[in-house]
């Protein structure tokens, strides 16, 4: 009955009429645009349209609900001060939608919210608000979406779930209060799977957070693969990718997981990564088929899959459509002739209407420029992001920023916030006095992209929402789940980075561009959020014209049934090198560890391969010959899937007669805390042999000169300005003319973060392994205990075991260093470092406020 009332009320063309001339007006205010004579809207217009939305708001058809959230937020921004009864009127429309959130940032404090509703409609909402409160602990609740508490009620029923909502949707909300209640509850260990590292340092601090609020000091919090023996607790919770995950389960630790959160979860579908992730989620299914699987995805239109892939035939899937927050799209034009004006135009209803033309102070020329420009004309009073094509771009449109922040600033201008100051000397010591964001962080500009310092990254972060920060300057980071929402995001034919078959820009999609979208407004925080389009017509792709729903694949599969031919052909040649297609290497290793287990032919089964196919026959007969010449143990093939089989026999035959030849001494790497000289030069050698042996570069290749110094100073957790120093000089000498130390302090931290903690840590691991068994099978396996574990300190940037236990706490590196000089024990273990961050005086310590940050999060944790 109510769909049907909505239906009529929606095709009367005075209700279209009305609430187009309401969202133009909430537009123009929200955009302050002006040059567009708009009719007034009288009050029995208003009171028509709230009457609607009443209605609206109580319909299943999401074209009406989300009028209702818009009629009742545009009214209430518009005119709550002008009209009795607004507020009390909105938050029953937001409170029908179970939109609670947005009832309570009406409400902002007003404690006689709704005391003038009749009292069935008061009683229907309170009733509505009492149904989606749950309790976190016996003294704390919260009040849930529609949304989050079907997702709530999912997992407190003991089911695996799978989740598809807008990026907005406050998935994560419920989740991790479920997620640490239960563990707290039970005792129990649970692992929560994020694809990049940035998102393990947001997540782990958002865990911490409710650790400490909800008083549960009991759970561990651990980022690093370390067996729970080594945590000093019976129960917690580990943040991981996919490969630090890999590391944990094969290095033989039993970890009784009893929630599984994979975050991210289309993820299985990309490329070399993607294999590792399905290899890792099939390991835990087999290690711990009891537990509860949750996988979570954007706007996602198959999310059964998961149940297909790790055969969980009794997957619950909540889905959502709805966002709680809306987001304008907003069109910024410019004209090649009046190159000092910008039409603006939105989304009204469902047309394109005009709002005004913006005359500036200066014309607009390149495409940099005018994003930086229109970022700051129309973004400047409020927090605003600004998406670059990359980490060069980004620093290039954050410094046009700040210079657009000083032509206004006055000389009698206050000085930048103190902690910002703070920060800025703390970069310039701790990055490079040169780096950009040292004087940009003085002037509310910073940037944001994966390589920069945990610590750096995650200042940033919280000073752009704590709003001491007015513009955030982006990567592609915001397609993988680094959550930064903000009022305002900005997009200029917006890529995700480089073909480079085609050295041409990707594109993003329809679906990544719904997932940037998302960002813009927050929770609790807005009721909407403008998204501002520049120069759509011109971009290499139209995302608005694309499907806003994603099908998600597995990369295993594709790599099998859509490339298989390809696949063949890379199993045949035995010389291919290391790292040259690893989406094919992973797929060969994978399914090859699977023929030698048995279990070929149940992966073919699951693909839904024939069994006369003549690509299953194909490739089973390659796997078979490749088989035939292998020795190297399952158990070092299955912990090394990322390197090719055949590179890793090459390797292993080369380690056993060496052994046999010059003994093993040589062969064992060094600790990186031993002297320099002998440390780098045993690394040398490592990575001279991983060059030749797994990479297969030419003999002539001296990059292990480059690489080997600066992971050894990764290692020996020497502080980020001694590493760009050292390029600097390394680079400057070899290239024999000037070059940008911008350009080199990018430069190294890529270098660190794609080549020393992924590439290297990848063969080194792989080294290590294959080491081990050379020594067992020569007769010197009481030496094994003496390969130290360069993978882990590689990783970490630490190899001290003070250090490490700090790093593995959640403290960032960069202050683990700091705080690893000032502790007298450098051997100290997990709980022994908590003890000691909860025994120092760090209101006398010599230590600065961004350190003290990350230490305060553990101290009140632990």
């Amino acid at each position: 009955m109510i769909n049907e009332l909505s239906a009529r009320i929606w095709a009367r063309a005075d209700f279209q009429s009305e609430y187009a001339l309401l969202l133009q007006k909430s537009l123009s205010n929200s955009t302050k645009v002006t040059g567009v004579a708009i009719a007034p809207l009288g009050t029995d217009s208003i009171r028509r349209l709230l009457q609607c939305a009443t209605h609206f708001a109580g319909s299943t058809e999401r074209v009406h609900r989300e009028a209702a959230y818009r009629i009742a937020t545009s009214v209430w921004s518009l005119f709550g001060t002008e009209y009795r009864n607004v507020q009390d009127i909105s938050s029953f429309v937001l409170g029908r939608l179970g939109n609670f959130p947005a009832v309570h940032y009406l409400a902002r404090g007003d404690a006689e919210g709704e005391d003038d509703l009749p009292r069935p409609l008061w009683f229907e909402i309170r009733t509505h608000e009492d149904a989606n409160s749950v309790n976190v602990t016996a003294k704390i609740s919260v009040t849930l979406t529609d949304f989050q508490k079907r997702l709530w009620d999912s997992l407190a029923s003991g089911a695996s779930v799978a989740v598809s909502a807008p990026t907005s949707a406050g998935k994560s909300f419920a989740l991790q209060r479920f997620l640490l209640g239960s563990l707290h509850e039970h005792s129990a260990w649970g692992l929560y799977i994020v694809p990049t590292r940035a998102l393990i340092n947001q997540v782990s601090d958002s865990l911490s957070e409710l650790i400490n609020q909800n008083g549960y000091g009991s759970l561990a919090v651990s980022t690093i693969p370390i067996p729970p023996s080594d945590l000093g607790k019976a129960s917690g919770v580990y943040i991981l990718t996919q490969e630090r995950l890999h590391i944990l389960l094969e290095s033989g630790a039993d970890v009784p997981f009893r929630i599984v959160v994979v975050d991210e979860a289309q993820m299985v579908g990309e490329g070399a990564r993607g294999v590792i992730l399905q290899t890792v989620i099939e390991r835990l299914r087999t290690n711990a088929p009891e537990a509860q699987m949750f996988f979570g995805s954007p706007q996602t239109a198959n999310p059964a899959i998961f149940g297909r892939l790790f055969d969980l035939p009794a997957l619950e899937i909540v889905t959502e459509l709805e966002s709680p927050v809306a987001q304008n799209l907003i069109f910024l034009d410019t004209d090649p002739l009046l190159i000092n004006q910008v039409a603006v135009s939105a989304i009204i209803g469902s047309r394109q209407e005009r709002l005004g033309t913006i005359v500036m102070d200066q014309g607009l020329y390149d495409r940099d420029q005018t994003l930086a420009y229109l970022s700051w004309v129309f973004g400047r009073d409020e927090k605003s992001l600004v998406y670059a094509r990359g980490q060069a771009n980004c620093e290039d449109i954050a410094d046009k920023l700040v210079q657009l922040a000083k032509e206004v600033e006055t000389e009698n201008a206050p000085p930048a916030d103190a902690l910002l100051q703070e920060f800025s000397a703390f970069i310039a010591e701790h990055v490079h006095p040169r780096y950009l964001l040292v004087d940009s962080v003085l002037h509310g500009v910073a940037f944001h992209y994966g390589n920069m310092p945990a610590i750096v990254r995650k200042m940033i972060e919280e000073f752009f929402e704590e709003g001491r920060l007015s513009y955030l300057v982006c990567t592609s980071t915001l397609l993988h789940g680094v959550n930064l929402p903000a009022k305002n995001l900005f997009l200029l034919d917006p890529t995700k980075g480089r073909d480079w078959g085609t050295a041409e820009d990707i594109p993003v999609s329809a679906l990544e561009f719904w997932n940037l979208a998302g960002r813009a407004g927050r929770l609790g925080k807005d009721f909407e959020g403008n998204v501002y389009l520049i120069d759509i017509a011109s971009w290499q792709s139209q995302p608005l014209e694309g499907d806003k729903q994603q099908s998600v694949t597995s990369a295993l599969t594709d790599a099998i049934t859509t490339r298989g031919e390809e696949l063949v052909r890379f199993i045949e040649d035995r010389g291919h090198s290391s790292g040259r297609s690893q989406a094919l290497e992973n797929t060969f290793v994978k399914a090859l560890n699977d023929y030698r287990k048995g279990d070929l032919q149940q992966m073919f089964n699951k693909m839904g391969l024939p069994d006369d196919s003549n690509l299953r026959i194909r490739i089973e007969g390659a796997l078979a010959d490749a088989a035939g010449g292998i020795d190297v143990p399952a158990w070092i093939t299955e912990r090394n899937i990322n390197v090719s089989v055949f590179r890793q026999q090459e390797m292993f035959d080369y380690l056993r007669k060496r052994i046999l030849e010059i003994g093993p001494a040589e062969l064992i790497p060094v600790h990186p805390l031993r002297p320099w000289d002998e440390a780098l030069k045993s690394l040398l050698r490592v990575f001279k042999r991983i060059h030749t042996r797994f990479e297969k570069k030419a003999g002539a290749d001296r990059s292990q000169y480059f690489y080997a110094p600066l992971a050894l100073r990764w290692m020996r957790g020497d502080p980020l300005p001694m590493l760009i120093e050292d390029a600097f000089q390394y680079k400057q000498k070899k290239r024999k003319r000037a070059i940008k130390i911008a350009t080199v302090i990018r430069e190294v931290m890529s270098d660190i973060e794609q080549d020393v903690r992924f590439r290297y840590v990848k063969y080194v691991s792989c080294y290590n392994d294959l080491l081990a068994e050379a020594l067992e099978q020569t007769g010197n396996s009481e030496l094994r205990p003496r390969i130290p574990g360069l993978p882990l300190f590689m990783e970490l940037g630490a190899s001290s075991r003070t250090m490490v236990n700090f790093i593995g706490i959640g403290v960032s590196r960069t202050a683990a260093g700091i705080l690893t000089g000032k502790a007298a024990n450098k051997e100290m273990t997990r709980p022994e470092v908590e003890r000691w961050l909860r025994t120092q005086n760090w209101n006398t310590a010599d230590v600065s406020n961004i350190v003290l940050r990350d230490v305060m999060r553990i101290v009140g944790r632990s």
